[in-house]
């Protein structure tokens, strides 16, 4: 399976490889950015649906964390350059990532939550997103599917599938960074 066969399935397609998917550990894809493609066709009009998902892991605390990096808008057949550059990305709306876990909505999955940043305010809807990540194709662990859900006190909302492959690694560890 390949970025471009991944976000060509439909959802039931999706739900199944969701399902079925490898595990992917926090260490894994910790270092790196991964390029990321909205499935929903109604992101190109918020401008989410090309994207950058980085991770890193806390070199004081040890615990994994992840951001998000806006790109060049266009089809996904053009390349992911994050904005302003890629010598000099915007990086915002952190969250916090946990490894997969029994108890999970998705056991074998990832899970990446907005809710664990402190700095993600209460009143800011992106707060309440919480997304589960898997590796679709045992033999591609650069490759994984996400689903992504608006959790909070009032219920889960399914706000759509994407897929994330690795793009390019990343010495970033955090807000406080100096290579920031």
């Amino acid at each position: 399976m390949t970025f471009d066969t991944l976000a060509q399935q439909n959802d039931d397609a999706l739900e199944q490889l969701l399902k079925n998917g490898a595990p992917v550990a926090a260490k894994q894809v910790a270092g790196y950015e991964f390029r990321g493609w909205n499935m929903n066709a109604l992101t190109v009009l918020i401008g989410t649906r090309k994207f950058k998902k980085g991770f890193y892991q806390d070199p004081q605390q040890g615990g994994f964390w992840g951001y998000n990096v806006r790109v060049q808008p266009g089809s996904i057949d053009d390349p992911w350059v994050a904005l302003p550059s890629d010598a000099n990305p915007t990086r915002f709306y952190f969250f916090g990532v946990s490894d997969p876990s029994p108890a999970g909505l998705y056991p074998n999955a990832l899970v990446v939550d907005y809710r664990k940043w402190p700095g993600n305010l209460v009143i800011d809807p992106i707060r309440y997103t919480v997304d589960y990540l898997v590796a679709p194709d045992p033999a591609n662990p650069n490759l994984l599917l996400g689903k992504s859900y608006s959790e909070n006190a009032i219920g889960r909302t399914f706000l759509g599938y994407f897929a994330l492959e690795q793009n390019n690694p990343t010495d970033y560890h955090g807000p406080n960074d100096a290579t920031t």
